[in-house]
Protein backbone atom coordinates (compact mmCIF):
# COMPACT_ATOMS: atom_id res chain seq x y z
CA UNK A 1 0.00 0.00 0.00
CA UNK A 2 1.42 3.09 -1.24
CA UNK A 3 1.92 6.41 0.79
CA UNK A 4 0.27 9.11 -0.66
CA UNK A 5 0.85 13.03 -0.52
CA UNK A 6 0.58 15.00 1.89
CA UNK A 7 0.28 19.40 3.11
CA UNK A 8 2.05 19.70 6.22
CA UNK A 9 0.25 23.17 7.81
CA UNK A 10 0.04 22.39 11.70
CA UNK A 11 0.40 25.67 13.18
CA UNK A 12 0.70 24.94 16.61
CA UNK A 13 3.34 26.20 19.15
CA UNK A 14 3.80 23.05 21.42
CA UNK A 15 5.94 23.13 24.77
CA UNK A 16 6.72 19.53 25.72
CA UNK A 17 8.65 18.24 28.50
CA UNK A 18 8.51 17.41 32.56
CA UNK A 19 8.12 20.60 34.09
CA UNK A 20 7.07 22.89 31.02
CA UNK A 21 3.55 23.95 32.67
CA UNK A 22 6.00 26.22 34.41
CA UNK A 23 7.07 27.81 31.34
CA UNK A 24 3.79 29.75 30.67
CA UNK A 25 5.47 32.05 32.87
CA UNK A 26 8.22 32.91 30.44
CA UNK A 27 8.45 36.01 28.38
CA UNK A 28 8.58 34.27 24.81
CA UNK A 29 5.28 32.44 25.87
CA UNK A 30 3.39 35.05 27.80
CA UNK A 31 3.98 37.33 24.79
CA UNK A 32 1.98 35.09 22.66
CA UNK A 33 -1.33 35.73 24.55
CA UNK A 34 -4.02 37.87 23.00
CA UNK A 35 -4.57 39.47 26.13
CA UNK A 36 -4.43 39.47 30.05
CA UNK A 37 -7.38 37.07 31.11
CA UNK A 38 -7.99 33.38 30.27
CA UNK A 39 -11.54 31.45 31.08
CA UNK A 40 -9.74 28.03 32.14
CA UNK A 41 -11.94 25.11 30.91
CA UNK A 42 -11.50 21.78 32.76
CA UNK A 43 -13.46 18.73 34.38
CA UNK A 44 -16.32 18.48 36.89
CA UNK A 45 -14.36 15.67 38.93
CA UNK A 46 -12.46 16.75 41.83
CA UNK A 47 -9.31 14.74 40.90
CA UNK A 48 -7.54 17.32 39.50
CA UNK A 49 -8.50 19.76 42.32
CA UNK A 50 -6.95 17.38 45.00
CA UNK A 51 -3.93 16.65 42.93
CA UNK A 52 -3.35 20.62 42.53
CA UNK A 53 -2.94 20.62 39.09
CA UNK A 54 -5.24 23.12 38.86
CA UNK A 55 -4.12 25.04 41.70
CA UNK A 56 -0.37 24.71 39.90
CA UNK A 57 -1.47 26.09 36.61
CA UNK A 58 -3.50 29.16 37.70
CA UNK A 59 -0.16 29.98 39.81
CA UNK A 60 2.20 29.95 36.42
CA UNK A 61 -0.77 32.18 34.53
CA UNK A 62 -0.73 34.42 37.59
CA UNK A 63 2.83 34.35 37.53
CA UNK A 64 2.54 35.41 34.01
CA UNK A 65 0.33 38.52 34.89
CA UNK A 66 -2.56 36.74 33.70
CA UNK A 67 -5.81 36.76 35.12
CA UNK A 68 -7.60 33.07 35.62
CA UNK A 69 -11.61 32.79 35.79
CA UNK A 70 -12.10 28.62 36.12
CA UNK A 71 -15.00 26.54 34.82
CA UNK A 72 -15.08 23.18 35.88
CA UNK A 73 -18.14 21.95 34.69
CA UNK A 74 -17.22 19.25 31.93
CA UNK A 75 -17.85 15.56 32.02
CA UNK A 76 -17.12 12.87 30.05
CA UNK A 77 -18.31 13.04 26.18
CA UNK A 78 -19.73 16.15 26.84
CA UNK A 79 -22.82 17.50 25.86
CA UNK A 80 -23.57 19.81 23.19
CA UNK A 81 -25.66 21.89 26.70
CA UNK A 82 -22.38 22.03 28.27
CA UNK A 83 -20.63 24.16 25.66
CA UNK A 84 -23.50 26.50 25.33
CA UNK A 85 -23.69 26.79 29.05
CA UNK A 86 -19.67 27.51 28.63
CA UNK A 87 -19.70 30.10 26.23
CA UNK A 88 -22.81 32.32 28.43
CA UNK A 89 -19.79 32.04 31.20
CA UNK A 90 -17.20 32.57 28.72
CA UNK A 91 -18.72 36.21 27.56
CA UNK A 92 -19.72 36.97 31.27
CA UNK A 93 -15.77 36.51 32.45
CA UNK A 94 -14.88 39.12 29.38
CA UNK A 95 -11.89 36.77 29.09
CA UNK A 96 -9.41 37.15 26.21
CA UNK A 97 -8.70 33.68 25.49
CA UNK A 98 -9.47 30.29 26.51
CA UNK A 99 -8.06 27.35 28.48
CA UNK A 100 -8.84 23.73 28.07
CA UNK A 101 -6.53 21.72 30.86
CA UNK A 102 -7.52 18.15 31.04
CA UNK A 103 -8.35 14.97 29.38
CA UNK A 104 -9.96 14.72 25.84
CA UNK A 105 -13.38 15.21 26.76
CA UNK A 106 -12.34 18.59 28.27
CA UNK A 107 -9.75 20.03 25.46
CA UNK A 108 -12.69 19.01 23.20
CA UNK A 109 -15.38 21.33 25.22
CA UNK A 110 -12.87 24.28 25.08
CA UNK A 111 -12.08 24.22 21.93
CA UNK A 112 -15.97 24.27 21.22
CA UNK A 113 -16.44 27.05 23.55
CA UNK A 114 -13.73 29.31 22.18
CA UNK A 115 -14.72 28.47 18.96
CA UNK A 116 -18.09 29.04 18.90
CA UNK A 117 -17.95 31.99 21.12
CA UNK A 118 -18.86 34.70 19.06
CA UNK A 119 -21.72 32.81 17.12
CA UNK A 120 -25.00 34.43 17.72
CA UNK A 121 -27.10 31.31 16.42
CA UNK A 122 -28.61 29.95 19.57
CA UNK A 123 -29.02 26.29 17.78
CA UNK A 124 -25.60 25.80 18.08
CA UNK A 125 -25.55 22.02 16.55
CA UNK A 126 -25.59 23.81 12.97
CA UNK A 127 -22.21 24.22 13.20
CA UNK A 128 -21.70 20.50 14.06
CA UNK A 129 -20.71 17.68 10.95
CA UNK A 130 -23.19 15.11 11.89
CA UNK A 131 -23.96 12.16 9.26
CA UNK A 132 -25.94 13.58 6.52
CA UNK A 133 -25.88 17.20 8.40
CA UNK A 134 -23.59 19.89 7.30
CA UNK A 135 -21.73 22.13 9.01
CA UNK A 136 -22.67 26.01 9.09
CA UNK A 137 -20.44 28.56 8.42
CA UNK A 138 -19.01 30.39 11.74
CA UNK A 139 -19.33 34.72 11.43
CA UNK A 140 -16.96 35.19 14.21
CA UNK A 141 -13.26 33.78 14.10
CA UNK A 142 -13.92 32.61 17.84
CA UNK A 143 -11.20 32.88 20.57
CA UNK A 144 -7.66 31.63 20.27
CA UNK A 145 -7.30 28.69 22.86
CA UNK A 146 -4.73 26.67 24.61
CA UNK A 147 -4.84 23.28 25.21
CA UNK A 148 -2.84 21.59 28.15
CA UNK A 149 -3.49 17.73 28.56
CA UNK A 150 -3.68 15.96 31.48
CA UNK A 151 -3.49 12.23 30.41
CA UNK A 152 -1.50 10.74 27.37
CA UNK A 153 -4.15 10.14 24.79
CA UNK A 154 -5.15 10.66 21.05
CA UNK A 155 -2.72 14.05 21.01
CA UNK A 156 -6.17 16.29 21.17
CA UNK A 157 -3.48 19.01 21.46
CA UNK A 158 -2.87 19.72 18.72
CA UNK A 159 -6.24 19.04 16.74
CA UNK A 160 -8.28 21.91 15.49
CA UNK A 161 -11.03 19.44 15.47
CA UNK A 162 -13.24 18.20 18.68
CA UNK A 163 -16.49 15.74 19.10
CA UNK A 164 -19.43 16.97 21.44
CA UNK A 165 -22.75 14.52 22.24
CA UNK A 166 -26.19 15.89 21.17
CA UNK A 167 -28.06 13.63 23.57
CA UNK A 168 -31.24 14.35 22.05
CA UNK A 169 -30.30 12.61 19.30
CA UNK A 170 -27.86 10.23 20.87
CA UNK A 171 -25.01 11.09 18.47
CA UNK A 172 -21.72 12.85 18.34
CA UNK A 173 -20.92 15.58 16.39
CA UNK A 174 -17.48 16.63 14.75
CA UNK A 175 -16.93 20.28 15.28
CA UNK A 176 -13.83 22.10 13.07
CA UNK A 177 -11.97 25.59 14.61
CA UNK A 178 -8.80 26.39 14.68
CA UNK A 179 -6.10 25.08 16.15
CA UNK A 180 -4.66 25.89 19.30
CA UNK A 181 -2.22 28.69 19.31
CA UNK A 182 0.00 26.75 22.42
CA UNK A 183 0.07 23.42 23.45
CA UNK A 184 1.76 22.45 26.61
CA UNK A 185 2.19 18.86 27.26
CA UNK A 186 3.76 18.20 30.72
CA UNK A 187 3.91 14.76 31.61
CA UNK A 188 4.21 15.72 35.51
CA UNK A 189 0.56 16.37 35.42
CA UNK A 190 -0.54 12.74 34.57
CA UNK A 191 1.02 11.28 37.08
CA UNK A 192 -2.06 11.30 39.52
CA UNK A 193 -3.99 9.56 36.52
CA UNK A 194 -5.56 5.90 37.43
CA UNK A 195 -4.83 3.00 36.17
CA UNK A 196 -7.63 2.77 33.82
CA UNK A 197 -7.42 5.84 32.89
CA UNK A 198 -3.38 5.77 31.54
CA UNK A 199 -4.62 2.19 29.65
CA UNK A 200 -7.49 3.73 27.96
CA UNK A 201 -5.45 6.97 26.97
CA UNK A 202 -2.82 5.27 25.89
CA UNK A 203 -4.84 2.74 23.60
CA UNK A 204 -6.55 6.03 22.41
CA UNK A 205 -3.23 7.45 20.74
CA UNK A 206 -2.42 3.51 20.03
CA UNK A 207 -5.28 2.00 17.83
CA UNK A 208 -5.13 5.77 16.44
CA UNK A 209 -2.02 5.29 14.65
CA UNK A 210 -2.79 1.68 13.80
CA UNK A 211 -6.13 3.08 11.82
CA UNK A 212 -3.46 5.62 10.62
CA UNK A 213 -1.15 2.78 9.71
CA UNK A 214 -3.44 0.92 7.44
CA UNK A 215 -5.45 4.03 6.43
CA UNK A 216 -5.88 4.57 2.61
CA UNK A 217 -5.01 7.94 3.16
CA UNK A 218 -1.43 7.14 4.98
CA UNK A 219 1.14 9.49 4.51
CA UNK A 220 4.94 9.13 4.64
CA UNK A 221 5.61 11.44 7.99
CA UNK A 222 2.26 10.21 9.39
CA UNK A 223 3.68 6.89 9.05
CA UNK A 224 6.93 8.08 10.86
CA UNK A 225 5.00 9.22 13.89
CA UNK A 226 3.03 6.32 13.83
CA UNK A 227 5.87 4.00 14.11
CA UNK A 228 7.15 6.46 17.01
CA UNK A 229 4.06 6.21 18.74
CA UNK A 230 3.37 1.86 18.59
CA UNK A 231 6.97 1.82 19.74
CA UNK A 232 6.75 4.00 22.89
CA UNK A 233 3.54 2.63 23.99
CA UNK A 234 4.90 -1.25 23.72
CA UNK A 235 7.80 -0.25 25.44
CA UNK A 236 6.51 1.87 28.12
CA UNK A 237 3.14 1.51 29.16
CA UNK A 238 3.17 -1.45 31.52
CA UNK A 239 5.78 0.65 33.62
CA UNK A 240 3.10 3.47 33.37
CA UNK A 241 0.70 1.44 34.52
CA UNK A 242 2.94 0.03 37.93
CA UNK A 243 4.31 3.12 38.73
CA UNK A 244 2.55 6.25 37.87
CA UNK A 245 5.26 8.56 39.18
CA UNK A 246 7.73 6.56 36.80
CA UNK A 247 9.01 9.87 35.02
CA UNK A 248 10.77 8.34 31.97
CA UNK A 249 7.32 6.16 31.28
CA UNK A 250 5.01 9.13 31.48
CA UNK A 251 7.47 11.09 29.25
CA UNK A 252 7.22 8.81 26.86
CA UNK A 253 3.37 8.25 26.68
CA UNK A 254 3.01 11.92 26.53
CA UNK A 255 5.53 12.03 23.29
CA UNK A 256 3.40 8.90 22.11
CA UNK A 257 0.15 11.01 22.20
CA UNK A 258 1.74 14.12 20.63
CA UNK A 259 3.08 12.16 17.77
CA UNK A 260 -0.65 10.21 17.35
CA UNK A 261 -2.45 13.40 17.13
CA UNK A 262 0.36 15.28 14.59
CA UNK A 263 0.05 12.27 12.47
CA UNK A 264 -3.91 12.27 12.85
CA UNK A 265 -3.56 15.44 10.67
CA UNK A 266 -1.36 14.33 8.14
CA UNK A 267 -2.81 11.25 7.62
CA UNK A 268 -6.28 10.24 8.45
CA UNK A 269 -8.08 7.55 11.20
CA UNK A 270 -10.11 4.76 10.07
CA UNK A 271 -14.12 3.26 10.62
CA UNK A 272 -12.91 2.18 14.24
CA UNK A 273 -13.15 5.48 15.20
CA UNK A 274 -16.84 5.73 13.56
CA UNK A 275 -17.55 2.76 15.69
CA UNK A 276 -16.10 4.44 18.96
CA UNK A 277 -17.87 7.94 18.23
CA UNK A 278 -21.24 6.05 17.56
CA UNK A 279 -21.17 4.20 21.11
CA UNK A 280 -19.91 6.75 23.19
CA UNK A 281 -22.46 9.26 21.41
CA UNK A 282 -24.99 6.76 22.82
CA UNK A 283 -23.96 6.01 26.11
CA UNK A 284 -21.76 8.96 27.32
CA UNK A 285 -20.33 7.21 30.68
CA UNK A 286 -18.36 4.98 28.41
CA UNK A 287 -14.62 6.36 27.62
CA UNK A 288 -13.65 6.67 24.47
CA UNK A 289 -10.25 4.22 24.67
CA UNK A 290 -12.34 1.72 26.20
CA UNK A 291 -14.34 1.21 22.76
CA UNK A 292 -11.02 1.26 20.90
CA UNK A 293 -9.65 -1.24 23.47
CA UNK A 294 -12.69 -3.81 22.92
CA UNK A 295 -13.69 -3.64 19.35
CA UNK A 296 -9.93 -3.31 18.12
CA UNK A 297 -9.08 -7.26 17.79
CA UNK A 298 -11.82 -8.01 15.66
CA UNK A 299 -12.00 -4.53 13.81
CA UNK A 300 -8.59 -5.22 12.78
CA UNK A 301 -8.79 -9.58 12.24
CA UNK A 302 -11.52 -8.03 9.54
CA UNK A 303 -8.80 -7.10 7.35
CA UNK A 304 -6.17 -9.89 8.38
CA UNK A 305 -8.78 -12.52 7.41
CA UNK A 306 -9.26 -11.22 4.28
CA UNK A 307 -5.48 -10.63 3.33
CA UNK A 308 -5.95 -7.37 1.96
CA UNK A 309 -2.76 -5.30 3.56
CA UNK A 310 -0.38 -8.50 5.10
CA UNK A 311 2.32 -6.13 4.57
CA UNK A 312 1.34 -3.29 6.70
CA UNK A 313 -0.06 -5.87 9.04
CA UNK A 314 3.59 -7.50 9.46
CA UNK A 315 5.03 -3.78 9.63
CA UNK A 316 2.34 -2.92 12.64
CA UNK A 317 4.03 -5.99 14.15
CA UNK A 318 7.44 -5.37 13.97
CA UNK A 319 6.73 -2.01 15.53
CA UNK A 320 4.90 -3.04 18.84
CA UNK A 321 7.98 -5.64 18.67
CA UNK A 322 6.26 -8.86 17.88
CA UNK A 323 8.68 -11.51 15.81
CA UNK A 324 8.75 -13.06 13.29
CA UNK A 325 7.15 -10.58 11.34
CA UNK A 326 3.98 -12.06 10.23
CA UNK A 327 0.69 -10.72 9.68
CA UNK A 328 -1.08 -13.20 12.51
CA UNK A 329 1.73 -12.20 15.12
CA UNK A 330 -0.16 -7.90 14.81
CA UNK A 331 -2.75 -9.62 16.78
CA UNK A 332 -0.88 -11.88 19.35
CA UNK A 333 0.73 -8.47 19.84
CA UNK A 334 -2.67 -6.64 20.41
CA UNK A 335 -3.84 -9.32 22.64
CA UNK A 336 -0.70 -9.43 24.46
CA UNK A 337 -0.69 -5.43 24.95
CA UNK A 338 -4.33 -5.43 25.86
CA UNK A 339 -3.22 -7.97 28.84
CA UNK A 340 -0.73 -6.46 29.97
CA UNK A 341 -2.75 -2.85 30.19
CA UNK A 342 -5.84 -5.17 32.16
CA UNK A 343 -8.30 -4.63 29.17
CA UNK A 344 -8.36 -8.47 27.91
CA UNK A 345 -11.44 -9.18 29.31
CA UNK A 346 -13.52 -5.71 28.98
CA UNK A 347 -16.49 -6.30 26.64
CA UNK A 348 -19.39 -4.03 25.60
CA UNK A 349 -21.40 -5.55 28.06
CA UNK A 350 -19.54 -4.47 30.99
CA UNK A 351 -21.32 -1.23 30.28
CA UNK A 352 -24.90 -1.96 30.21
CA UNK A 353 -24.64 -2.29 26.23
CA UNK A 354 -27.37 -4.93 25.00
CA UNK A 355 -27.73 -7.21 22.06
CA UNK A 356 -30.64 -4.59 21.01
CA UNK A 357 -28.51 -1.85 20.69
CA UNK A 358 -26.30 -3.50 18.48
CA UNK A 359 -28.29 -1.85 15.32
CA UNK A 360 -28.99 1.31 16.36
CA UNK A 361 -25.45 1.67 17.07
CA UNK A 362 -23.79 0.29 13.84
CA UNK A 363 -26.63 2.33 11.67
CA UNK A 364 -25.20 5.73 13.86
CA UNK A 365 -21.42 4.84 13.18
CA UNK A 366 -22.18 4.03 9.40
CA UNK A 367 -24.42 7.10 9.02
CA UNK A 368 -22.83 9.49 11.40
CA UNK A 369 -19.18 9.34 10.58
CA UNK A 370 -19.37 6.95 7.30
CA UNK A 371 -16.45 9.03 5.82
CA UNK A 372 -13.95 7.22 8.13
CA UNK A 373 -15.15 3.70 6.71
CA UNK A 374 -13.86 4.80 3.30
CA UNK A 375 -10.57 4.99 4.26
CA UNK A 376 -10.50 1.28 5.30
CA UNK A 377 -8.27 -1.04 3.46
CA UNK A 378 -11.93 -2.69 2.18
CA UNK A 379 -15.16 -1.85 2.44
CA UNK A 380 -17.22 -2.16 6.10
CA UNK A 381 -21.10 -2.95 5.36
CA UNK A 382 -23.28 -2.04 8.03
CA UNK A 383 -24.05 -5.55 8.98
CA UNK A 384 -20.06 -6.10 9.08
CA UNK A 385 -20.62 -3.49 11.76
CA UNK A 386 -23.43 -5.15 13.49
CA UNK A 387 -21.08 -8.05 13.32
CA UNK A 388 -18.09 -6.11 15.18
CA UNK A 389 -20.21 -4.76 17.78
CA UNK A 390 -21.61 -8.46 19.08
CA UNK A 391 -18.56 -10.07 18.83
CA UNK A 392 -17.58 -7.38 21.18
CA UNK A 393 -20.48 -7.42 23.96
Amino acid sequence: MAANGFFWDIPVKMLFGPGCVKDIRKPEIKSLFPGSKAFLVTSAGNSLKSAGVIKDVVHSFETAETEVEIYDCITRNPDISQVKDGIEKLRESGADFVVGLGGGSVMDAAACIAGLAEEKEDDLWTFFFAGEKKPAKREGKGLPVIKIPTTAGGGNESLKTAYIVNEELGIKGEFTGDHPFVAVVDPELHVTVPHDVTAFGAFEALIQSLEGYISKKRTAPAQMMHIATLGNIAQFLVAAIEDGADMDAREKLAFASSMSGLARQLGSTTGLQAVANAVTGSFRDVPHGAVLAICCTEYFKFFLDRNCCDEIFSEMAMSIGRAPLEPAEFLAGLEDLKEAAGLDELRLGDYDITVEDIPGLAKKACAGRGEFFRNDPLPMSEDDVKKLLESCL
